[in-house]
């Protein structure tokens, strides 16, 4: 059971970076405002769909916890060419994958929760608010260490790489 505690963590820290650096990623690429928050829309369209897809796959499937650990890894992986590519068509490929990907991680670990919980919301609350805790003390730690810097691209991916691998091995 506090093993759950570690997931909705894991969860939201897999997403912090993503989250919180998108746009100053794409402005790195030398992108306007106006392409890098056309972007963003790209990202949050596709993250509309995502959970609706991929979670009645997951419910149909069983295995929650497998599209959960796909959803990880594909985010992160829709993230590279979205910090590394100069095409901007390939930018938006990867924006739509990752926004895809990344918005089904909190629906998908949810579920797993209630799934495990049943009908006990006291303890459900305190496992979401385990998991927003960590989304804020990751960002003081960013915000402290100056890390990942505004200006890499590199050490964005980097963080995020890193991140989603803490994810994977909380759920293996």
């Amino acid at each position: 059971m506090s093993g759950l505690y570690f997931t909705h963590a894991g969860a939201q820290i897999s997403m912090t970076v993503v989250f919180t650096y998108l746009q100053i990623t794409l402005i790195n690429k030398g992108l306007s405002y106006t392409q890098a928050g056309t972007l963003q829309a790209c990202f949050s369209l596709a993250g509309l769909l995502g959970p609706f897809l991929l979670t009645r796959l997951a419910d149909k499937r069983g295995r929650i916890k497998g599209f959960l650990m796909l959803a990880v890894a594909a985010g992160t992986l829709g993230f590279v060419p979205v910090t590394l590519s100069r095409s901007v068509q390939i930018t938006l490929l990867g924006v739509l994958v990752s926004g895809f990907f990344i918005q089904c991680i909190a629906p998908l670990n949810d579920a797993m929760t209630i799934n495990t919980l049943g009908d006990d919301s006291e303890r459900y609350s305190r496992m979401r608010a385990c998991g927003s805790a960590a989304y804020i003390a990751v960002q003081m730690v960013f915000a402290g260490l100056a890390f990942p810097a505004n200006d890499s691209n590199g050490e964005i991916l980097a963080a995020q790489a890193c991140f989603a691998a803490v994810m994977l091995a909380i759920l293996f």
